[in-house]
């Protein structure tokens, strides 16, 4: 991966919008070096108009509770509630997530989320409003962000060839 792609977590500027991209992919929390280094990225935010966090994991399952947690979300809830504090003390445009394979809009305490996980695995839940293959178009234009929701055609799950799909991943 390092090889290939780069840093496990990085940032980046485009005009004056700053990209923060965490990992989290174990699930649990971001560890100590990262978690220092988030917070000197989110102070280098208030030197841009607009600044967006990236994770694979959501702090937070949207389809539970917060006090009920944790979900399908990370798993060491200290740590989730570290992440978030921290996040509530700057001004985020919006935190994205995946993880969850649907789509789920709303915010953590004042910190806007979006978790768009339309466009991997099957969709296996049936409620339209959330599980839909799609990808989301985001447009900064000066003090204006527009987010255009894509859908794109969803197959019907099919059980047999998830079977075979977790059979060759796995032997």
């Amino acid at each position: 991966y390092l090889s290939i792609f780069g840093p496990l977590y990085y940032s980046f500027a485009l005009g004056s919008t700053l990209f923060i991209v965490l990992n989290n992919s174990n699930e649990e929390d971001i560890d100590p070096w990262q978690m220092r280094w988030f917070k000197e990225e989110l102070e280098k935010s208030k030197n841009y108009n607009h600044s967006f966090v990236f994770m694979h994991v959501p702090v937070y399952d949207p389809r539970k509770s917060m006090a009920d947690q944790p979900g399908h979300s990370l798993k060491d809830l200290d740590s989730a509630k570290k992440i978030l504090e921290l996040m509530k003390s700057y001004k985020l445009d919006m935190v994205f997530a995946g993880h969850i394979h649907g789509y789920f809009k709303g915010d953590w305490e004042g910190v806007p989320y979006t978790v768009t996980g339309g466009a991997g695995a099957e969709m296996i839940y049936s409620d339209p409003a959330h599980y839909f293959y799609h990808y989301i178009k985001v447009t900064v234009a000066g003090d204006k962000i527009k987010y255009d929701i894509v859908r794109m055609t969803s197959p019907d799950f099919n059980f047999i060839d998830r079977i075979e799909a977790f059979l060759w991943i796995y032997f």
